[in-house]
This record gives structure tokens, sequence and C-alpha cells, in this order.
């Protein structure tokens, strides 16, 4: 049975909300980060090194409100979606989609509806690692662009009723993300979920209240 909005935006809330009690305790802003090559101190902590990680953690916790509908770099083509437009649309990945097919029965018009199928959960992740503020910042700088652009797309994927709910997963470590964004130009159909310092503060999510089971200290 396919989920209303209310309830996905419900059980992204959770994950999410874990996602940052993980983040509170591990997260990449803990730790020195990345400077310059010759710098001895660079390190940028224990979980989280790349996007990828990124979007897996918050994956995991996905799948727990999502069991086994969880998919990573989704290919945006004709083969997935009956509307895609090889003249206008471009071909490209999204980061992780949540599709419950559970209960979709394969027959002679499985490609068809599978092909306007309304999945439930388009997430696009991008991360400032620690440090990203300090020598290379003109990187982090160019990411603001690639930002905005993955919110306009996928709010064009929420009105061609690809899914039914869209979201921005930001990690930022140092905030730069978070001194840039405007916030009003963004997208009212896509949900900006910032993992940073300032986030935990603002949710008064604090490390040493932090209880992860089956978690090593």
């Amino acid at each position: 049975m396919a989920l209303d909005r209310r309830s996905i935006d419900a059980k992204l809330e959770a994950a999410f909300e874990r996602f940052l009690a993980v983040y509170a305790r591990y997260g990449g802003y803990h730790y020195y980060g990345w400077d310059d090559y010759p710098d001895p101190r660079n390190y940028r902590g224990p979980m989280i090194w790349t996007e990828g990680d990124c979007n897996y953690r918050l994956g995991l916790e996905l799948e727990l409100e999502f069991p086994h509908s969880v998919h990573f770099e989704v290919p945006v083509n004709k083969s997935m979606f009956s509307d895609f437009d090889a003249n206008s649309d471009k071909r490209e990945f999204i980061d992780v989609v949540v599709s419950d097919l559970h209960d979709f029965v394969e027959d002679g018009t499985s490609q068809e509806r599978f092909r306007t199928h309304r999945h439930e959960l388009f997430v696009e992740g991008k991360y400032f690692a620690a440090g990203c503020s300090k020598t290379w910042s003109f990187d982090a700088e160019a990411k603001i662009p690639q930002v905005t652009a993955d919110a306009a797309r996928l709010a064009r994927h929420v009105e061609r009723g690809h899914c039914g709910v869209a979201a921005v997963l930001v990690i930022d470590d140092d905030g730069f993300f978070e001194e840039r964004i405007d916030r009003a130009t963004w997208p009212e159909l896509v949900k900006l979920l910032i993992a940073s310092p300032a986030e935990l503060d603002r949710l008064e999510i604090e490390v040493k209240t932090i209880d992860l089971p089956n978690v090593a200290s």
C-alpha cells in the first residue's frame, strides 16, 4: 500500500533524527579535518570520509523505516522513468532512493507500471568535510551551486510524480554551507536536512546524552 506524503515525512524525520545522534557522537566536526598535504595533523575522523559515506549512513537509518527498500546510485533514464526525454532530460544518478515494491506483482505490464511507479523518497547528499574552510575552501565554494542544482532537480522529480518526498542531505562540519546558502530561494518541495554543529546546538543534541547500543565506546 502506497504511503502518503505525511507518512513518508514522518519516517524520514525519524531516520534523520537517528542519523543526527550518530553524527553528534562520531561526526567529522570533532576532528581537525584536512588543511593541506604538508600538515601532519590532517584527520577527518573515524566514520565519514566521503559523500558516499554520508548517503550510506542515512541509508542505514532509512532501512529501519523502509525495510529492504533503500537503493543507491539509481540511474535517471528511460528504463526507470517512462517520461524520460533524451532531448531534454539529463542522464544522471539519484544518490538514495526509497521504493517499497514488495506488493508489486510481476506480469505482462510490469515494465510500464514500474516506470510510472511513484517511489517514496529521493535524496541527494553533499559533504562539506571538516577543514573545508581552510586551504581548499574554493573546492567547497564550488559545491554550493551543486547543492542548489540538486534541489531544483529533485523538485522536478516531485512535480513529475517520480517520488512522494525529496530531500537534500548536507553534512556541514565547518558550518561553511549554512553561512552561504540562501534559504529564501530553496524550493518548497524539497526538504533540506543539515547535519552540522550549529544544527546540533539548535536541536539541543549533546554528545554526552547520546546512547548508541552495540557501538564500542
